[in-house]
C-alpha cells in the first residue's frame, strides 16, 4: 500500500515538472491526474472489502498458477496480467500503479480529441462539460485494473486517430486501437461495425432533411433493434418483457448476482441504466455519492438529445451517434446490476460529451460562413 501511494504521487508530481504556464490549465489538469492518483488509491482500498473484478486481475498467484486460452474479453485480460507477473514481476500495486499511468494518457488523449474537434481549449470549454470531465465516477470508473481502463485507453486512441488522421503514424494507431477494442469488448466493437456501416447508408437518403425524419430513422432503428431482441430471445425461449428470465439465462455467464428483479420491463431498465442507482437508494455512501453524480449527468442527457440534429448532419459525427443509440440499447438489455450500470455508463458517456461538445464548433463554422456570405 505504501508503494501504491509513494509511486503515484512521484508519477503525479513528475507530470507537472515540464508542464504548463497557463494557471487555468495548470489547474484542470491537476485536478484531472489528481483525482486518478486518488482514484486508484481509494480502488485498492475499495477491493480490499467489496468483491470487484480487480481482484481476479491483480490477483499473481491465481494468475502465474493457471492457464488460460487466449480469447477477446476477459482472458485477454487475464493472460496480459500473467505476461506482466511472469515476466516483469509485477504485484498488486505494480497493476494499480500501471493502470493509474493508462488512465491518464487516455484521459489527456481524449481531452485534446475534444479540443480539436470542438476547435476550443480546455480552458475555455464550457464550465458545465469542465466539470463533466472532472466528475470521480469518471476517474474512478476508468483508472482500476479492468478491461474499463484498457476500453477507455482504447476509445481515446480509436477517438485522438481518427480525428488527427494526417499521417501514417496515426493510421497504425487506428489499426492498433480497432484491434484493442475487439480485444477487450468485442460486442462494442461490433456495435462500431454495424455504426460505421449504418452511417455509410444514411448519408444517400437522409442528406438535407428536417429533424423529424431523422428522428423517424431512429425510431425505425430501434423498432429493428426491438424486433431483433424479441426474435433472439424467442430463440432462447425467453421474453422481453420478464427479465427475469432473461436475468437467469445471463447469470450464468457473469460472477455477480446482485441484480435487482423488479424491473420487468425492457424500457424501465433503459432508464435505469442512464440513470442508476435510481430508483433503488440506499444509505451506502458510495451509492450516494453515484446518485449525486448521476442527477449531474442528466442535462448532459438532454443537450445530448437537443443537438441530435445538428451532430447528425456531420457526416464524420453520424457513426458515433449511432454507436451511442445501439450501445445503450444494447448494454442496457444485458446489464441488472447497480455497479455494473454506473461503470458502463462510462464506455458511452464520453461519446455523448464529445458529440455535445462538437456542436460549438458546428455552429461557428456555420455562422462563419454566413457571415462571409453577406
Amino acid at each position: 500500500m505504501i508503494q501504491l501511494i509513494f509511486t503515484n504521487l512521484f508519477l503525479l508530481s513528475s507530470v507537472f515538472i515540464f508542464r504548463f504556464r497557463d494557471l487555468r490549465l495548470s489547474l484542470f489538469w491537476f485536478i484531472a491526474y489528481s483525482l486518478r492518483c486518488f482514484a486508484s488509491i481509494g480502488y485498492f482500498l475499495y477491493t480490499q472489502f467489496q468483491q470487484a473484478d480487480a481482484q481476479l486481475y491483480t490477483d499473481t498467484t491465481f494468475l502465474l498458477s493457471n492457464e488460460f486460452l487466449f480469447s477477446p474479453g476477459t482472458d485477454f485480460i487475464l493472460i496480459l496480467h500473467k505476461f506482466l507477473a511472469n515476466f516483469f514481476f509485477f504485484n498488486r500495486e505494480s497493476f494499480y500503479s500501471l493502470y493509474f499511468v493508462l488512465s491518464c494518457i487516455a484521459f489527456t488523449l481524449f481531452v485534446r480529441t475534444l479540443e480539436r474537434i470542438s476547435s476550443l481549449s480546455v480552458k475555455d470549454f464550457p464550465q458545465y462539460f469542465k466539470f463533466l470531465l472532472l466528475l470521480p465516477s469518471f476517474a474512478f470508473w476508468t483508472v482500476a485494473p479492468s478491461k474499463d481502463c484498457i476500453s477507455f485507453l482504447a476509445f481515446s486512441l480509436f477517438l485522438f486517430s481518427i480525428f488527427n488522421f494526417r499521417s501514417f503514424r496515426n493510421f497504425l494507431l487506428l489499426i492498433a486501437s480497432s484491434v484493442l477494442i475487439y480485444l477487450v469488448r468485442p460486442q462494442l466493437f461490433y456495435l462500431f461495425i454495424v455504426s460505421f456501416v449504418y452511417s455509410l447508408v444514411l448519408p444517400r437518403t437522409l442528406m438535407r432533411i428536417n429533424p423529424f425524419r431523422i428522428v423517424l430513422a431512429l425510431c425505425l432503428a430501434a423498432l429493428f433493434i426491438y424486433l431483433f431482441f424479441t426474435y433472439c430471445l424467442d430463440y432462447l425461449s425467453l421474453s422481453l418483457t420478464d427479465t427475469e428470465s432473461v436475468l437467469n439465462y445471463t447469470e450464468r455467464f457473469t460472477v455477480t448476482a446482485d441484480a435487482d428483479k423488479s424491473l420487468n420491463n425492457y424500457f424501465a431498465r433503459l432508464v435505469f441504466y442512464l440513470l442508476t442507482p435510481l430508483p433503488f437508494i440506499t444509505s451506502s455512501p458510495f451509492v450516494l455519492l453515484e446518485l449525486i453524480q448521476t442527477v449531474v449527468l442528466i442535462p448532459l442527457y438532454f443537450i445530448f438529445m437537443s443537438r441530435l440534429s445538428k451532430i447528425f448532419s456531420s457526416i464524420s459525427l453520424r457513426p458515433f451517434v449511432l454507436y451511442v443509440f445501439f450501445s445503450v440499447s444494447a448494454l442496457s438489455f444485458i446489464t441488472f446490476n447497480t455497479g455494473v450500470s454506473s461503470r458502463q455508463r462510462w464506455l458511452i458517456l464520453p461519446f455523448m460529451i464529445l458529440l455535445s461538445l462538437a456542436t460549438s464548433s458546428l455552429t461557428r463554422k456555420s455562422s462563419n460562413s454566413n457571415l462571409m456570405r453577406t
